[in-house]
């Protein structure tokens, strides 16, 4: 679990990083750029489903999908059971390589997702 102190941040705030206005108006892109202003206590299944599928702010969102995930490896964002675990499952291969205990939990959360 995060601490308080980075839950009501936002990724903006925690990555010292501002986007500014998104400069493409899809509906994704815009998503986007306004989720990294949104403190983190505040994201739900499916804005992490998004941002993780964007592989956005992965070390601070990857451990709240986890909670989520722990509870019901098929919690569902706006599409389908499991959306959320098949979005962490597709992050960044890098992001893994560099995690390999959070690696080992999503593994054995989609080995029960599959039983």
């Amino acid at each position: 679990m995060l601490p308080p102190s980075i839950l009501d941040r936002s990724l903006q705030e925690l990555e010292h990083a501002d986007w500014g206005e998104p400069t493409y108006g899809s509906h994704l892109v815009t998503t986007v750029h306004r989720l990294r202003r949104v403190p983190l206590r505040q994201f739900s299944v499916e804005d992490l489903r998004i941002m993780i599928g964007q592989n956005v702010g992965l070390q601070y969102l990857i451990p709240l999908a986890l909670e989520e995930l722990r509870r019901d490896p098929l919690v569902q964002g706006d599409f389908y059971p499991g959306d959320l675990l098949k979005s962490v499952l597709s992050a960044d291969p890098e992001f893994w390589r560099n995690h390999p205990d959070w690696r080992q939990e999503v593994g054995e959360i989609a080995q029960r997702a599959m039983a």
